[in-house]
């Protein structure tokens, strides 16, 4: 099996990691401190398993793609 995480761009930020503070013109930063985020600019929304993983549907694919390949050069022989 295969994990993968699933993100999105953390809505207090807009992904950058850094929040605007003070008057326009006299703004300073500071690291995104939301929940999940933490100057990453990513929430994280959660794991999903791939079963089969990716390796092994890539290897499937590989299969079909050489069995045409084999076809064709039969066809154009």
């Amino acid at each position: 099996m295969q994990a993968i995480t699933l993100y999105k761009v953390c809505t207090a930020c807009g992904g950058t990691g850094q929040l605007m503070n003070g008057l326009p013109g006299e703004q300073t930063t500071a690291t995104c401190q939301w929940p999940g985020c933490n100057g990453s600019g990513f929430v994280t929304l959660g794991k999903i398993e791939l079963d089969p993983g990716l390796d092994d549907v890539m290897d499937k694919l590989d299969d079909v793609l050489d069995k045409c390949q084999d076809i064709l050069t039969e066809v154009s022989a």
